[in-house]
């Protein structure tokens, strides 16, 4: 399989689950400390964390290989090659220092109808930039209406 320019990398995923991990515990210790009674608040604030990790951020794909005319998307040992013509709409939304991206997709492929990866922000967010789109998903949805258009 060719590999070309990487846009998003497991190290952005695993990052991501490291935050949440750390912020339920924080959750639950704020809670507990603060109030006597709130063991239920701070074990539900953990659970909730921990269900986070397992059904959140790890659907997302670990690296994105931008190819041209298709994107390589690996999670774990699956790969695939997905078209761009095949992907519906491209969304983005953005957190401080990187983005949650999500494609589309016409026809579901091996990792369903939707996939979702994190790239890193390299521009700043200001009140006027918090309503834009990513710079790559302006990217990629300008290419895919290309990739149709040749269809």
């Amino acid at each position: 399989m060719a590999e070309g320019k990487l846009i998003s990398s497991k190290r952005s995923t695993l990052y991501m689950k490291a935050l949440l991990i750390i912020l339920a515990v924080f959750s639950g210790y704020v809670f507990y400390v603060t109030r006597a009674d709130a063991f239920i608040y701070a074990a539900l604030f953990f659970v909730v964390g921990v269900l986070l990790v397992f059904f959140g951020p790890s659907r997302f794909a670990d690296e994105v290989y931008d190819c041209g005319d298709f994107l390589l998307v690996k999670r774990g040992k699956k790969s695939e090659e997905l078209s761009l013509a095949n992907i519906q709409k491209v969304t983005s939304a953005k957190m401080k220092g990187s983005a949650i991206i999500t494609l589309f997709l016409i026809a579901p492929g091996a990792f369903g109808k939707k996939i979702a990866f994190i790239v890193s922000s390299s521009y700043r967010l200001t009140v006027v930039g918090a309503f834009k789109t990513h710079p790559l998903a302006e990217d990629l949805t300008r290419r895919v209406r290309q990739a149709q258009a040749k269809r």
